[in-house]
């Protein structure tokens, strides 16, 4: 796994924490009427044809935003929440319009992701980064005529990026806290090949009301 990061990162790194500040972004449902998005419906649907609202979050939005998960960028959506049981790397869930977490169905690049430990089945966004992401699309209401019982209280699909190239990032900050992400990929009209690989680590805070241990993560990626 060491081997996969070492040759990608010999690139210059893009450094995040130098972009505009993650807490002056605020995503809200930006008017794209010509943004085309196929939770909603199951086909290639434009915004303005749905009842229902739909935030696009796009690559460049999910580039601006520093964190270790991509809970930093969602929690900027409005009517979404975040219940997280700790620090980094701890059990997250995503609640939308009140919903339970277990009935936001999500996917990443058309694939139902769940927690098969979870009595209920929820997905656990704890780990999941926000590196080599082309777009979130999240869908807010109920869905579940063309989605099923999972998608009760919405949908929330993460498509990945086709890359033509090498790139990498890299983040610091407090709680000796780091992260970096590596990736190389080949794309075509008819095919893609991506190998992304990353590593996250921090001394974390203690997320005890008493106490002053802390709650430390540690997470290597590869895929």
């Amino acid at each position: 796994m060491n081997k996969y990061l070492l040759s990608v990162s010999a690139v210059v790194f893009a450094c995040p924490a130098l972009a505009q500040g993650a807490d002056d972004i605020v995503i809200a449902d930006q008017i794209r009427p010509d943004a085309i998005t196929v939770i909603a419906t199951g086909s290639e649907t434009t915004l303005s044809r749905l009842g229902q609202p739909v935030t696009v979050i796009t690559a460049d939005e999910i580039k601006s935003i520093q964190g270790p998960d991509i809970t930093r960028v969602l929690e900027r959506v409005p009517g979404l929440t975040i219940t997280r049981n700790g620090g980094p790397g701890s059990v997250t869930g995503v609640r939308l319009r009140g919903s339970d977490s277990e009935q936001v169905l999500v996917l990443v690049d058309g694939v139902r992701l769940e927690d098969v430990a979870a009595p209920s089945g929820g997905f656990d966004f704890g780990t999941l980064t926000p590196g080599g992401l082309e777009r979130i699309d999240v869908l807010r209401g109920s869905n579940s005529v063309v989605w099923g019982s999972a998608a009760i209280g919405g949908i929330i699909a993460v498509q990945s990026r086709d890359l033509n190239g090498v790139e990498a990032s890299a983040e610091y900050g407090a709680n000796e806290s780091y992260t970096a992400d590596a990736a190389a990929g080949v794309s075509s009209n008819r095919a893609a090949l991506t190998l992304n690989g990353g590593y996250t680590r921090t001394d974390g805070v203690s997320a005890a009301a008493v106490g002053t241990e802390a709650d430390g993560f540690r997470q290597w990626r590869i895929g």
